[in-house]
């Protein structure tokens, strides 16, 4: 059995990134989060060293 990633990113709508004062960007609650939701997902693609190592800077193996 293989295992399925998801692709894309999702923030829940009760959540949103704005400028920290502690350091960068936060992640703040703008309504309530229930205790089961998810609050981030984040997706991508898995990729081998060979194809890793073809992409152009910032990313290296």
């Amino acid at each position: 059995m293989s295992t399925v990633y998801a692709t894309e990113c999702r923030l829940t709508p009760s959540a949103e990134t704005r400028p920290s004062s502690i350091q960068g960007i936060g992640l703040f609650a703008i309504e309530r989060i229930r205790q089961d939701e998810v609050v981030m997902r984040l997706g991508g693609q898995l990729i081998n060293d060979e194809t890793l190592a073809s992409l152009a800077p910032p990313y290296t193996a």
